[in-house]
């Protein structure tokens, strides 16, 4: 793919805290891997600040979206009136700022690949919710798979793909190894989403938009696998091929 015909990734970031001698500050963070991921199958990607007000203009700039992993939504975004003890580094603005990309992404057409927290946001943009604690409500699967010294880019558990969907053609198979450190997970999906993968204890791990084949959101972390993994690199190359066919000049 040639420099010009390559389209350019949107890939959000975190707010993470940051501590200097002169003062606390949060700088904009964001694991090289979804950058490398994205740049591995032929997409330009751009680390994106949360300018909420700014997200049309941003939208009608890119040419896919990639929303990463990082830390909980609060829970009141999705009707919980109660915050569960390890929730953990709520970031308002973030939240505001993702859900306005989700909704941009739809009115504009744009592809989207969500990931981990990502899977969640777009839950929650389109009216689901979500399980503020997976443990409390699943057993049978170890979805923190850190706390078992498994590495963030081996597999951690399966998944069951349904047959026919668009994650199913993407990745090619029904049965997928996946990578797993998430402890908030879908609960009430989104009128407009259908799950696409499940774990063994029965909880969803992948969603796509019914209308919308190009956006497929899953729970775990492909970025993180996609060197060794052709099926995790696939999620990238779909999205990336996706945004191609509707670049922006």
């Amino acid at each position: 793919m040639d420099t010009i015909s390559k389209p350019l990734i949107g890939i959000t970031p975190s707010a993470v805290p940051y501590e200097a001698d002169h003062g606390s500050f949060r700088r904009y963070a964001s694991m090289t891997a979804y950058a490398d991921a994205v740049a591995m199958v032929g997409g330009i990607p751009v680390i994106l600040p949360f300018v909420v007000g700014d997200v049309p203009t941003l939208l009608g700039r890119l040419d896919g979206i990639v929303l990463s992993g990082g830390a909980d939504i609060a829970p009141s975004r999705y009707g919980d009136g109660d915050v569960h003890p390890d929730t953990y580094d709520v970031h308002p603005h973030r939240d505001d700022f993702e859900i306005a990309l989700v909704h941009e992404a739809l009115l504009r057409q744009k592809p989207l690949l969500a990931i981990c927290r990502g899977i969640q946001v777009l839950n929650v943009a389109l009216g689901g919710s979500l399980y503020q604690h997976v443990p409390d409500a699943f057993t049978g699967v170890v979805h923190r798979q850190h706390h078992d010294g498994i590495p963030a880019d081996q597999p951690g558990h399966d998944v069951t793909v349904v047959s026919g969907s668009a994650l199913e053609r993407t990745v090619g198979t029904e049965r997928l190894p996946v990578n797993s450190f998430h402890h908030q997970g879908l609960k009430v999906l989104a009128p407009d989403l259908v799950a696409t993968a499940i774990s063994g204890d029965g909880l969803v791990e992948a969603v796509e938009h019914r209308t919308r084949p190009d956006m497929i959101a899953v729970q775990w972390h492909p970025e993180l696998m996609a060197l060794s993994s052709d099926a995790q690199a696939s999620l990238f190359r779909n999205l990336v091929r996706a945004s191609a066919a509707n670049l922006t000049f």
